[in-house]
């Protein structure tokens, strides 16, 4: 059963980085059976979401809300540990 985990990844159309966390999202969110979003800070959606949180840079890396990671995580390893931690949570 899927737990109630969503993945939100804050990009900018700019950003080199951005693919990578994106990448790293979709094979975590695979692995793990949780929901996947990539939200564009040139989208209304993406410029709220920044601002709700404080964000400053891209990429940024959201688990059910909450800030997880500013940057790219340095492995598939930390992003997985942290939505793991989530799923304990729901």
């Amino acid at each position: 059963m899927r737990k109630k985990v969503l993945i939100q990844i804050i990009t900018s159309p700019t950003c080199p980085y951005c693919p990578l966390a994106v990448e790293m999202a979709e094979r975590v969110s695979k692995a793990l059976d949780v929901d996947f979003e990539e939200v564009s800070v040139a989208t209304q959606k993406g410029l709220e979401l920044a601002r709700k949180h404080g964000i400053m840079g891209v990429p940024a890396i959201l688990i059910n809300g909450k800030l997880a990671f500013e940057g790219v995580p340095p492995s598939d390893l930390y992003l997985a540990r942290a939505v793991k931690k989530e799923m304990e949570n729901v």
